[in-house]
């Protein structure tokens, strides 16, 4: 995730509209969930795995910008 942190945050803040740090920060937030549960792909699953991430991601900042918070409580 790291070597396509910026990539990311570009096209999730292109895409939905929410503002970069709050992207950047989301985005920072999963990859350290990520490496403290030390969570690993294979390289041939690398673009998949990619790719369900920035769903997610994209997911989340559209439940921000629909109700003020990343998920439901």
């Amino acid at each position: 995730m790291r070597e396509n942190r910026q990539a990311m945050v570009d096209k999730l803040t292109y895409w939905t509209g929410v503002q970069r740090p709050l992207i950047k920060r989301l985005v920072q937030a999963i990859e350290s969930k990520v490496d403290e549960l030390g969570l690993r792909s294979e390289v041939k699953c690398e673009k998949e795995h990619l790719t369900e991430v920035s769903v997610y991601a994209t997911a989340l900042a559209m439940n921000y910008l629909a109700r003020g918070k990343f998920v439901q409580s």
